[in-house]
């Protein structure tokens, strides 16, 4: 499936540059390894979305790949497992 091959080629690093991965910076993780040393690797959940879709959604105007919907479906129940933070 393409959405597998997808997750497989994006990586995480430091540093600030990005080519096909998702800079967090040197300090963000060095933190982000000591957490999944901590709580182990089984229990860490990665979810990559390109809208918080506890507040909003998207508007696929033109469906360029029939898979999206169901992409977004899943990231949106994913997403809604997490309670969002109250803002004081």
């Amino acid at each position: 499936m393409i959405i597998e091959k997808i997750l497989v080629e994006i990586n995480e690093h430091g540093s600030n540059k990005t080519i096909g991965c998702i800079p967090i910076g040197d300090n963000n993780i060095e933190e982000l390894y000591l957490l999944v040393s901590k709580v182990g690797i089984k229990n860490i959940k990665v979810i990559i979305s390109p809208v918080d879709f506890r507040d909003n959604d998207i508007k696929i105007k033109k469906l360029q790949h029939k898979w999206i919907k169901d992409l977004y479906k899943t990231i949106r129940r994913e997403v809604n497992k997490f309670k969002k933070e109250e803002k004081n």
